[in-house]
């Protein structure tokens, strides 16, 4: 006896073809969830630290010389010089450190062109689907053919052997009609 539901298992879980599309299908449903997710807001937060060193000549003034009541003559400054050791030096000991800490949120206000490849992500899914179906009744179909198929034979193999043992009564009925 043949198992119709065996045989259609082996060939839905054997078939190349078979598994190709069901990878491809799993792959345009993860493309549909990246899809909707681009239409969700989006907040990202942005942190930095920053140290840096000073060289050449400084300048520290009391007052700005921008500003118009800057005298030279009577503000305070002060001229130093700095290395290219000095500045290495005050980088690694954090002298000047900057330290900036930022929020941006981004909303799609139309989401026409998130709704679109939304909508472009999910009818491909579809068509994979459908895909997958048509294939799955391809197998069914020759699967079904292909146990109709042995069926066939296994009655024209018995008929033949039935019809073999006939003709050997046959031939013995005739041996015994010319012995006599």
């Amino acid at each position: 006896p043949v198992d119709f539901d065996q045989f259609l298992t082996e060939a839905m879980e054997n078939r190349a073809d078979m598994n190709r599309l069901k990878v491809n299908l799993e792959n345009r449903g993860l493309t549909v969830r990246y899809q909707r997710n681009q239409g969700l807001p989006n907040l990202q937060l942005d942190a930095s630290y920053e140290s840096s060193g000073v060289g050449g000549t400084t300048w520290d003034f009391a007052t700005s010389p921008a500003d118009p009541n800057f005298d030279p003559d009577t503000d305070k400054f002060k001229i130093g010089e700095a290395s290219f050791k000095d500045t290495i030096r005050d980088i690694f000991k954090l002298k000047n450190t900057d330290l900036s800490v930022g929020l941006t949120l981004r909303t799609p206000i139309l989401f026409t062109a998130e709704r679109a490849q939304l909508a472009q992500a999910k009818i491909q899914r579809e068509s994979a689907l459908f895909e997958l179906k048509d294939l799955e009744n391809t197998i069914y179909s020759e699967v079904k053919d292909v146990i109709k198929q042995l069926e066939s034979n296994k009655k024209l193999v018995e008929a033949d052997r039935i019809a073999l043992e006939l003709e050997g009564e046959n031939l013995r009925a005739e041996e015994k009609k010319l012995s006599v």
